[in-house]
């Protein structure tokens, strides 16, 4: 059973995670640069290509709002 635990964790692992904030905070930025496959990026950095790269996107409330309101603009 280890066997099967360990290739399901590393495929977790290798899967690409996007995190969007509304503004970076430095501390924030230095702690996710250091997670193999975590990009941390601003809305005004929201891309395609980080969109379509990314297997889970996670969008901080804040980040939302701005969204919502650049769509809405």
């Amino acid at each position: 059973s280890t066997p099967l635990y360990s290739s399901a964790a590393s495929d977790v692992y290798k899967r690409q995670v996007l995190i969007i904030t509304d503004e970076l905070d430095v501390n924030f930025y230095l702690s996710t640069r250091n997670i193999p496959n975590v990009e941390a990026i601003t809305v005004r950095e929201i891309n395609p290509v980080s969109l379509l790269k990314a297997h889970k996107v996670a969008v901080t409330a804040e980040a939302f709002k701005k969204i919502e309101e650049w769509i809405d603009a």
